[in-house]
């Protein structure tokens, strides 16, 4: 985390624009803290008394009625530490980078793991109906095959995260409590709460690609949070395209309408992309800077049919498609081919039918086995 971040994120604080993961965060950290060596740096952070009457008050008065729920009732003891407040933000941002980063401890790294919240972890196989159930027994969901539908019912206003791994070659949907629909793409991770609370953002963490259809609520906004673009809607189709690999991160809008900003900016109108139908933002890793465009939205959304559907896209780019979707590691000895662009659509084919398919335009070799392909010249 870098001090620029961490400042943006102490006066997204004080405005009142922290997510309700944060402030959750932020109330757990507080009750768990104790004195330590930590130094403040004034001129990096600005003046820490004053920023520590700040967030007190904000604390105290700046939360919403309707969402004075145990998530935000901070106790008597958390008061105590409060002297100690600004130093406890930058420690729960430090957690939040963790936690939209997270990976799971993997049982096998083949296989979609399920963890629950309560750090039991589960290998799902698709071929199964089954009920989902937590180390006490209590039932959270049950699985369909490849889909794992999540019951809605009446919960404590507490948070409680389920994360789901998936690896290369593999595909899973995920129907949310509030009835969303997600189709998560190989090479993914999805964080998310087992039930929503009513009056509070749906917010999910992911990592990798994933499709969403939005249950429409115009009082709790959806939130997609991914490595540095964060996604808010009410109700509507699109998909976030999110891999650590990738040079960009993109939203692909297929109906409604979405804001898309740029995480490490306040979430504000000046620093939102409108997006509508048909358009995509895309973040660009290099340099920082958030863009939107017409596109044709098939391209982006095919894979959730089984489709790899390649549109005049380098074939650097197509390799690391092709590793997800085929499970193989690809090493490109063909520094000439990894700029050449290809366009074509493949469903059923083999990983060798569809690279002896782009060896039909541009000559290359390669070997393989099990799990690697090397190309040469």
């Amino acid at each position: 985390m870098t001090e620029e971040k961490i400042k943006i994120l102490i006066n997204k604080y004080l405005e009142g624009k922290c997510s309700l993961v944060e402030k959750k965060l932020l109330e757990d950290f507080l009750d768990s803290y104790q004195e330590g060596d930590s130094k403040w740096n004034d001129l990096v952070y600005g003046d820490k008394n004053l920023l520590e009457k700040r967030i007190f008050k904000n604390i105290k008065e700046n939360i919403p009625a309707k969402k004075k729920t145990k998530l935000f009732e901070l106790n008597k003891k958390a008061f105590t530490f409060m002297k100690y407040a600004a130093i406890i933000v930058i420690g729960a941002i430090a957690a939040i980078s963790f936690f939209t980063n997270e990976t799971i401890d993997i049982i096998d790294p083949n296989e979609i793991v399920l963890e629950l919240n309560d750090g039991t972890k589960k290998i799902i196989n698709l071929e199964s109906n089954e009920q989902i159930k937590n180390a006490k027994g209590q039932i959270l969901g049950s699985q369909d095959k490849e889909k794992l539908v999540y019951q809605s019912k009446a919960t404590k206003n507490e948070l409680a995260f389920n994360k789901l791994y998936v690896p290369y070659g593999k595909k899973i949907k995920i129907e949310l409590s509030d009835g969303s629909l997600v189709h998560l793409n190989s090479g993914s991770t999805l964080k998310y709460p087992v039930q929503f609370i009513k009056g509070m953002d749906r917010e999910v963490f992911l990592n990798g690609e994933a499709y969403f259809e939005v249950s429409k609520n115009k009082e709790d906004a959806f939130i997609v949070n991914s490595n540095d673009v964060y996604t808010k809607v009410y109700g509507t189709e699109f998909n976030v395209s999110s891999y650590k690999n990738d040079d960009n991160e993109e939203v692909v809008l297929v109906e409604g309408s979405v804001g898309v900003y740029n995480n490490t900016l306040d979430v504000s109108e000046q620093n939102q992309i409108l997006l509508v139908p048909n358009e995509k933002a895309s973040f660009d890793k290099n340099n920082g800077q958030l863009s939107a465009k017409k596109v044709n939205v098939e391209k982006y959304i095919a894979w959730k049919n089984g489709v790899l559907l390649f549109e005049n896209e380098r074939f650097e780019n197509i390799i690391r498609r092709l590793e997800r979707h085929y499970n193989v590691s690809i090493q490109n000895n063909s520094s000439v081919l990894n700029n050449i662009r290809f366009t074509g659509t493949f469903d059923i084919e083999t990983i060798d039918q569809v690279l002896n398919s782009f060896n039909s335009y541009r000559s290359f070799t390669y070997t393989r086995n099990e799990t690697q392909i090397i190309i040469n010249p």
